[in-house]
């Protein structure tokens, strides 16, 4: 008994031997073949690239223009904060100003800081708040603090003064073009008018289940976007005056079982306010007016944020490695420059 265990056991030991065998023989061959296509490869010898010849010559101020070595940019300031940077933003009408936020959680004390690029060893003011935004004239900084205080605090950017505030709870404000308005969002919107930054008042206010954050406007104020962090739908509201007088619903990520929207913008033209929007997966959809279908969709990568040039002709992204230039119309890229991230 014992001796037919032993040639049983011996019969499998000759199988995995000839399998191990044929196997590595097959590797081998394997390997060879490869190593031969690599060699071909390498020793190849390409033939040139034909030369297309112009049906039109490029025009003598054209080829000036190309003929220099490009001035590479200079750094004017450099203005360091702690923590980890959340957003910077030049005011719209002094180029000199400008607001850098880290981490609402990130920074015990002021977190939000005004700069003026000339001095930028210290900040002029310095604030604590989750969101801020600067009104359209550039005169008015507004600062939400949504912690213990639920308070928007309005303050003279000329004179750095305060100016006034207001209780309201929310997640994310914006200033209407217009600067009559000051949006507000969290679970639903309010609106508060400014129009005498003195005296802020409620103007309306729209309740909702979903929590909106991310507002933009419309460049002539007339629509407002916001987006449903939970369940990754942006929300369209047409405005007329003291009112919402329409909603409309994008499901972006279409049914996907793992999103996020990054950031949602706007065109600068008033005519035709596409909206721009960009998800984590590394595409931007544009979306147009009046049905708000999906028309285009730019294949911009993995990117933190992205704006429009003031033509609204071209996209520029923020991305892990690079910033690129999309072109809205036919949605291609159009240069790239590498070594700038988020």
């Amino acid at each position: 008994m014992k001796f037919k265990v032993f040639l049983f056991l011996l019969l499998i030991g000759f199988v995995l031997l000839f399998c191990a065998r044929y196997l590595f023989q097959h590797l081998r061959s394997e390997f060879d073949k490869r190593e031969q296509e690599i060699d071909e490869y390498s020793s190849r010898v390409d033939s040139p690239i034909p030369r297309i010849p112009r049906s039109v010559e490029i025009p003598d101020d054209i080829r000036q223009q190309f003929a220099s070595v490009p001035i590479k940019p200079a750094l004017i300031a450099e203005l360091k904060t702690s923590g980890s940077l959340d957003a910077i933003k030049f005011s719209p009408t002094n180029p000199n100003f400008l607001v850098s936020m880290v981490g609402y959680w990130s920074k015990e004390g002021d977190n939000i800081m005004l700069w003026d690029v000339r001095n930028p060893t210290t900040p002029l003011a310095t604030f604590h708040g989750e969101s801020f935004s600067f009104s359209p004239d550039g005169d008015i900084l507004a600062i939400l603090n949504s912690g213990a205080d639920n308070v928007i605090k309005l303050w003279d950017i000329t004179d750095g003064k305060y100016i006034s505030d207001v209780r309201v709870y929310g997640r994310d404000l914006a200033f209407s073009p217009n600067r009559i308005h000051l949006a507000v969002s969290s679970f639903g919107l309010e609106f508060i008018d400014v129009s005498n930054p003195k005296m802020p008042v409620e103007a309306f206010k729209y309740e909702n289940n979903t929590l909106d954050e991310n507002l933009t406007f419309s460049a002539d104020g007339k629509l407002l976007a916001t987006e449903e962090s939970r369940n990754d739908r942006v929300n369209i509201w047409e405005i007329y005056e003291n009112q919402i007088i329409k909603k409309h619903h994008i499901d972006v990520i279409e049914g996907k079982k793992v999103g996020w929207i990054e950031t949602i913008k706007f065109s600068p033209n008033p005519q035709t306010p596409i909206l721009a929007v960009a998800d984590n997966d590394e595409d931007i959809r544009l979306y147009y007016p009046p049905d708000w279908q999906n028309y285009k969709v730019i294949p911009a990568g993995n990117i933190k944020d992205f704006v429009f040039t003031k033509d609204g002709n071209t996209l520029i992204t923020g991305g892990l490695s690079e910033m690129a230039f999309w072109s809205v119309d036919s949605g291609h890229l159009q240069a790239s420059i590498d070594g700038y991230s988020g």
